[in-house]
């Protein structure tokens, strides 16, 4: 079921034109792999070679977590870029801002133009939180808590939360 599953985001990974990476890819083959060996053991030594295998469940999370990161990407850098029209809008100095958002859009386009490796992803989603800790303070301002920087607020700050736990 966790297989399907994680082949299902994968597909949907896909969709977005993003190709996983190749770390993810082996990790996601040898589960796979094991999870055939479980459904075919008949042997006790054939069910402790692939419970070894299943040991790794972390490296699996941890790509499934990626996946869905990268599956949002393109909505959060949609209401980032919203946001940042509706507070230049406001003349609100969103230079830094407007500078790192076009530099994540870059980033963006080279993961998109090949098989990414895991260190680009981490730099992407780095930058994107590096967004976020910019915005929020111009945000924060009194006059600049209108219409605007709510929807960036809601779902990007929700989103940045829940990937890195803040």
């Amino acid at each position: 079921q966790n297989v399907t599953s994680i082949n299902k985001r994968i597909a949907k990974l896909k969709t977005v034109g993003v190709s996983l990476t190749q770390e993810c890819v082996d990790t996601v083959a040898v589960f796979s792999d094991a999870v055939v060996k479980v459904k075919s053991a008949t042997s006790r030594e054939d069910l402790e070679d692939a419970q070894d295998v299943m040991s790794s469940m972390e490296e699996l999370g941890q790509c499934r977590q990626t996946i869905e990161q990268l599956i949002s990407a393109p909505s959060m850098l949609k209401k980032a870029t919203a946001t940042i029209k509706n507070l230049k809008k406001k003349k609100v100095d969103v230079a830094e801002a407007e500078a790192l958002l076009t530099a994540i859009q870059a980033k963006w386009t080279n993961l998109k133009s090949g098989v990414p490796q895991n260190s680009d992803v981490e730099a992407f989603l780095e930058e994107m939180e590096g967004l976020g800790d910019t915005v929020m303070p111009l945000m924060d301002k009194p006059e600049n808590q209108k219409q605007g920087a709510a929807v960036f607020e809601s779902g990007f700050l929700d989103t940045i939360v829940g990937w890195f736990g803040l």
